[in-house]
């Protein structure tokens, strides 16, 4: 195939594209336009990860106060190696979540987890160690 076919083929579906098609292309567009700010990446990203520990200290540990569960800027941390995977600290459980989508865009359940509680004083000291 040449060239010109498919640039035809490519001008041929685009006049074929209807005015709602065009119009909804524009309206996408613009929203992520909107979208596209450090402050509501933030805010969508602390969404996406409050929301997976809630999921996971309610599965993991049955947590009575799991929708009170909250993470701010300072308790998590991107991976340097996995853009999609963030480390974090709750109370006495560090863990983290790992997306097959960016969270900073989406809220996304994680497709891997580990949450882990720190052992506490009291609980090492009687394991008679």
């Amino acid at each position: 195939m040449g060239k010109g076919f498919v640039f035809g083929l490519l001008l041929t579906t685009t006049l074929l594209a209807g005015p709602i098609e065009d119009e909804y292309n524009r309206t996408r567009d613009e929203i992520e336009k909107l979208r596209d700010n450090a402050q509501l990446r933030k805010e969508q990203l602390e969404k996406t990860l409050s929301r997976s520990l809630q999921r996971a200290l309610l599965r993991y540990f049955n947590d009575p106060d799991y929708q009170k569960a909250e993470l701010k800027e300072g308790n998590y941390e991107r991976s340097e190696i996995d853009p999609y995977t963030y480390y974090y600290k709750y109370k006495d459980y560090v863990g983290y979540f790992t997306y097959s989508v960016d969270p900073e865009k989406y809220l996304a359940v994680p497709i891997a987890e580990k949450i882990l509680q720190k052992p506490t004083a009291k609980a090492a000291s009687s394991r008679g160690d």
